[in-house]
């Protein structure tokens, strides 16, 4: 830039408002991105309001509204924890919306639904290459109690083809 200045040429600016104090909106949604089957997914939703209000915050999952609930939301931001429960293994799209209950300023009402998506995965599949004097089974048992899927295999036995390790997602040695 500071180059094309310098030769005098002309440079464009276009002044772009940022977001307006004075509207009720859904400001951020965080959460993880990925999880094992049977846990339980938690999203956090940031509400930006001018003023307090009451407001129904709703949830869409795979298209389908999972929850709606009511919220007294002070002025200024305020966070909000949205349980998911445990979903299905696969991707999961999330819509969460924030409407306004009480007339509380809200100009823009395309800043009040954010998307986000969730992957829940299989059980986790665990090999532990174990020697046949080693006692491994303790692991085992407390890895399968956690919900994972274990094999075990004596080092001799242990694929050459990483191909045939990929089906793992951990390798305890």
């Amino acid at each position: 830039a500071l180059a094309q200045i310098s030769q005098s040429a002309p440079i464009d600016t276009v002044y772009a408002p940022g977001v307006a104090s004075g509207d009720l909106r859904l400001d951020a949604l965080t959460g993880p991105t990925a999880l094992w089957n049977g846990d339980t997914a938690v999203l956090n939703a940031t509400i930006a309001s001018p003023t307090p209000a009451n407001v129904t915050v709703r949830v869409e999952i795979d298209g389908e509204v999972a929850a709606e609930e009511s919220l007294a939301i002070a002025a200024g931001e305020s966070n909000h924890a949205i349980s998911l429960g445990a979903l299905e293994p696969g991707f999961h799209p999330i819509v969460v919306t924030v409407i306004s209950g009480d007339g509380a300023s809200n100009p823009i009402l395309e800043n009040d639904t954010l998307p986000f998506g969730i992957v829940i995965r299989d059980a986790p599949a665990v090999l532990i290459i174990a020697d046949e004097q080693s006692d491994s089974g303790r692991l085992a048992e407390a890895l399968t109690n956690s919900g994972a899927i274990v094999s075990t295999l004596r080092p001799d036995r242990v694929p050459t083809r990483l191909s045939e390790l990929a089906p793992f997602d951990a390798i305890v040695l």
